[in-house]
């Protein structure tokens, strides 16, 4: 099915049974943390599940002024009027985005530009410790929209050293307990974090370790 610039496909059982299908161009959203570069469109039937996955496609040929590396496909919750990123392929040959649904939805094409949020690094960074005060480092990593992999898209450096973290998904924590990663002295703390788009956020400071 090809309406416009959005393409659907699928195989010959994608609906349990026989269904309609449409796609329907709907007024702007309002988007607080990022910019519509096309759409939205409402793909259906948004009533019920599919059997199997169906392909959506965004065809971004008149758009290429528009759509930027930070470009994905979201589609749109109305109930509590939020914006979800979705995994998207985008083909260079012929300018197409595309993504696999299991519904039918809001979908639109949404270029996201806000950084990560990396928040209440303890211990504080640039200050003095005692080996007693610093045994372990712990921060909270926030993204409005596309969202942050806390296990795959965070770095944690000690000493140009990688050191593999640990991830509460629910607190939304990064945490390690150090082992023997510090020096007596001056020690170098480096934290990047990058969204499912791209967009990155890089701290770094120091540690001074006193006996």
């Amino acid at each position: 099915t090809f309406h416009d610039e959005v393409i659907l496909s699928g195989s010959g059982d994608t609906f349990y049974d026989t269904s309609f299908v449409w796609v329907k161009s709907l007024e702007s959203i309002p988007l607080s943390n990022g910019r519509i570069i096309a759409g939205p469109w409402e793909i259906g039937p948004n009533y019920i599940p599919f059997k199997n996955q169906m392909k959506i496609s965004f065809s971004a040929e008149k758009l290429k002024s528009h759509a930027t590396e930070k470009t994905a496909i979201y589609y749109y919750n109305p109930k509590n009027q939020a914006w979800y990123f979705m995994p998207t392929q985008f083909s260079k040959t012929d300018s197409i985005y595309s993504t696999s649904v299991l519904s039918g939805e809001i979908f639109a094409l949404v270029e996201e530009l806000n950084p990560p949020k990396i928040q209440q690094i303890r211990p504080r960074l640039n200050q003095t410790y005692s080996q007693n005060n610093a045994g372990n480092i712990q921060f909270i990593i926030k993204d409005d929209m596309s969202g942050i992999d806390g296990e795959n898209d965070v770095t944690l450096e000690i000493n140009q050293q990688k050191v593999i973290h640990e991830y509460n998904s629910y607190r939304r924590e990064i945490s390690y307990t150090f082992e023997n990663e510090l020096n007596q002295g001056l020690n170098d703390i480096n934290i990047i974090v990058i969204d499912k788009v791209g967009n990155s956020s890089e701290i770094t400071g120091t540690w001074y370790l006193k006996n």
